[in-house]
Formats: structure tokens, C-alpha cells, sequence
């Protein structure tokens, strides 16, 4: 007779395992259409419903609202300090001029960083500031300069500390949502099979052969993947076991 394969295994990735619960639940509602199917077949979709809400939770956090604000501030002073240079392009003493023609030389190579998405903005920005931080404090001074890039240094520091909060926070938020979900999911994937193997106990397998050709095919495929990678881990494992000894058999004759 047949039967749902065992789904213990060692756990897959949080993705892995949600793409096979999803194509199992798919599978179900497509090919189990007996009244009594409905309820068990809805348990899993509601657990799978939460555990997709969990990995697309929305990170809209107080913290995350901070750096967003920190961010736009760091954009309003560097702005400012475009629009400052482009002014003084126009400035009347040709000294100016030319030290602001200097100035914008560096800003035009970097163009509109505060546009780009945050690792690239800020890592911009970190090119930037080093450049405008080199020139001499006495043009910084002729150019009214100084007081905008120490604004825009703090300006800065501020989001990268703001930006580390929310990661923290963010980072803690959806593990907890994500592993709760991801627990009640196994728990009702478990309820799943065993309840559906008892109805082929009870009523037949003719209503469920389909299903459980299709279903097993998944969970087999599973097993196959993490087996594969449980063999690339040891085998890593050992070969860095072996370079080890082969670094400390090389000091021990060097010594």
C-alpha cells in the first residue's frame, strides 16, 4: 500500500523547505478534492500562508524609520554642498573660481551619489569625503566650506549608526518570526502526511495514488539535495583537515 514518504530529515534551508511545502500543497489542492480533504488541506495552507507572511515580512521598524530620516539628511547636506560649489563657480574673485572649479572636479566624478541605492551611496560617499577632506583647511576656509563638510562627516556617522540599530533590530525581528512559522509549518506538513497516510489505511489509495506518486518524487528530490550537500561539507571539512596538517608538517621540518 502506498504512503507519504517520512519527511524527518535534516532541516533544509528556509527557502528549500518552503518551495516544497508550497509545491506539495499546490499538488494536494490539485489532485485531493474528497470532502474530507478540504480541512487538512486548508491546516497546511494556513501554515503555509504565515510562514510565506513571515520571510515577506515588512521591516518597517522604528529603527528603520530613523535611517531613513539619517539618510535624508545626509543627502540634504550634500546637496547643499553642490549647490554651495556650483555658486561659487560663479563667484567674482578668480582665486575662488578656480578652487571651486577644483572642488567640483571631485564632486562630478563621484555624479549623484546620493541617488543610489545605500551600500553604493555610502561607499561613495566614503570616497568622497576623503577626497574633499585632503583639501588644505585654509581653502576649505576661503571657500566656506569647512563647516558643510564637518556637517556631512556627522551626517554620516549618524546613518551608519542608525543603519547598525536597524539591522540589529531587523536581524532579531524576523528570526523569531521566521523560525516560529518555519516550526509550526513542519509540525502541520508532518500533520499533513500522517494524517493523509491514514486515510489510505482507512479509505483506499485509489483517491490519493496520484498524489502520493507526486508528492514523494518532492520529498525524495529533498533528501537527494541535502545528502549532496552534507557530502560537499565533509569533504571540505576534510580537505581543510588535510592542508592544516600539510602547513603544520611544513613548520615542524622548518623548525
Amino acid at each position: 500500500m502506498k504512503k507519504l514518504l517520512d519527511f524527518r530529515m535534516k532541516r533544509p534551508r528556509n527557502d528549500e523547505f518552503f518551495g516544497l511545502v508550497k509545491r506539495m500543497l499546490s499538488t494536494a489542492t490539485a489532485l485531493l478534492n474528497q470532502e474530507m480533504d478540504k480541512p487538512v488541506i486548508a491546516a497546511l495552507q494556513k501554515a503555509v500562508d504565515d510562514l510565506d507572511a513571515a520571510l515577506k515580512q515588512d521591516s518597517s521598524t522604528r529603527e528603520t524609520k530613523a535611517m531613513q530620516e539619517a539618510d535624508a539628511y545626509v543627502d540634504q547636506c550634500y546637496r547643499g554642498l553642490n549647490l554651495l560649489v556650483r555658486a561659487l563657480l560663479w563667484h567674482p574673485d578668480q582665486t575662488v573660481r578656480k578652487l571651486a572649479e577644483d572642488v567640483d572636479y571631485i564632486l562630478k566624478k563621484y555624479g549623484n551619489v546620493v541617488e543610489l541605492p545605500y551600500n553604493e551611496e555610502y561607499g561613495a560617499l566614503h570616497n568622497v569625503m576623503q577626497e574633499l577632506s585632503a583639501i588644505p583647511a585654509e581653502t576649505q576656509a576661503k571657500l566656506e566650506m569647512t563647516s558643510w563638510i564637518e556637517g556631512l562627516t556627522v551626517a554620516i556617522a549618524e546613518f551608519n549608526i542608525a543603519r547598525d540599530m536597524q539591522n540589529n533590530s531587523k536581524a532579531s525581528y524576523q528570526t523569531g518570526l521566521v523560525k516560529d512559522a518555519r516550526v509550526a509549518a513542519e509540525v502541520a506538513l508532518r500533520k499533513f502526511i500522517d494524517t493523509i497516510n491514514a486515510f489510505v489505511i482507512a479509505f483506499g489509495e485509489e483517491n490519493y495514488s496520484a498524489f502520493i506518486d507526486q508528492a514523494n518524487v518532492m520529498i525524495t528530490d529533498m533528501r537527494t539535495t541535502l545528502k549532496a550537500r552534507d557530502t560537499r561539507n565533509e569533504n571540505a571539512k576534510e580537505t581543510e583537515s588535510e592542508t592544516t596538517e600539510d602547513k603544520n608538517d611544513d613548520a615542524s621540518q622548518e623548525a
